[in-house]
């Protein structure tokens, strides 16, 4: 067997090789070895874990923003309590248990639509998120949420725009993150609501905590930017090996291995059956698509042009 002339495991040494240059122009959140969230500084590579802690590998995602102001405040006045028909006004208190970043910083949210059987019958919390849209766009909001006492499960209502425009999830004892995504109409606001109203509820009132509340103009949810008083913006991972570096390994012909994770799929090692364009084969594969998480990058001879000697993206 032809040993590989490069050969980057992310997943397996959780770390950079030296002829790695990586940069990304602000913070980033990414999961721990210990399940918890960790907040990266400017520039530092983000190594991404499943929930039970298995090693995903490099994050590598576009610039996102989160419209969403205080993501994690939802008893400021930015979210409005809200109430409808036989609804009653839900009760928002801040700091009731852990958060995914281990803060004491889950908000618990107590609403109750009460007997009513119309669509007015609400109880809610909603932010609205105010931007210019001419045409339709794609829509993601997405939430961490759990029942308060842990073990029931509960149906919340959770939308965008409209109290009609968006399902009920439904919260179990585990805390998670729910999301969906919708087509936006054309239009300059849009709503995140939260709460209990008629319709698949099978119960009147909800009682779950909430964190990291998080709205997108995509067609999925990426890693969570938390923000205050104002919208965040995640500037997108780079990470690539260029100039002397790279012409230590490439030489002139070669095959190119890659195994990822794209967008929560898992695309096993499948080399290409023809002649090998290198850039165009790692932008497909590796920084296309939001969320996608490198493990390793394996280099094995066969043919190259000299045209297509320069820089590989990873």
């Amino acid at each position: 067997m032809i040993q590989p002339t490069l050969a980057l495991n992310f997943a397996r040494t959780g770390q950079l090789d030296q002829r790695v240059n990586f940069s990304r122009s602000s913070t980033g959140v990414y999961t721990g070895y210990d399940g918890i969230l960790k907040y990266a500084g400017i520039n530092e590579p983000r190594f991404d874990h499943d929930a039970s802690g298995n090693s995903l590998g490099l994050l590598i995602e576009e610039q996102r923003t989160n419209l969403v102001t205080y993501s994690r405040d939802f008893d400021n006045a930015a979210w409005t309590k809200y109430s409808g028909g036989t609804g009653s006004a839900p009760i928002v208190t801040a700091n009731q248990a852990i958060a995914p970043d281990g803060t004491m910083t889950c908000t618990r949210l107590q609403a109750d639509r009460g007997a009513g059987n119309t669509a007015s019958d609400q109880s809610a919390i909603w932010s609205q998120v105010v931007y210019e849209l001419t045409d339709p766009h794609p829509v993601t909001i997405s939430i961490w949420a759990r029942s308060t006492d842990g073990v029931s499960t509960q149906n919340v209502h959770f939308c965008n725009h409209t109290s009609a425009a968006g399902p009920d999830i439904t919260v179990t004892g585990e805390l998670q993150r729910f999301s969906v995504s919708v087509d936006s109409i054309a239009y300059d606001r849009e709503l995140l609501k939260i709460g209990s109203r008629v319709g698949f509820n099978s119960t009147a009132s909800i009682d779950i905590l909430i964190w990291g509340a998080q709205l997108e103009l995509a067609t999925t949810p990426s890693s969570y930017m938390p923000t205050t008083s104002a919208a965040v913006t995640r500037t997108a991972d780079s990470a690539e090996i260029s100039g002397d570096p790279f012409a230590s390994w490439i030489h002139t012909e070669g095959t190119l291995l890659a195994k990822y994770r794209d967008a929560g799929w898992l695309y096993n090692d499948v080399p290409p059956t023809d002649s090998l364009d290198l850039t165009k084969y790692i932008d497909d594969y590796s920084t296309t698509a939001a969320g996608d998480t490198i493990e390793r990058v394996l280099f094995y001879p066969r043919t190259l042009t000299a045209t297509q000697r320069g820089r590989i993206m990873l």
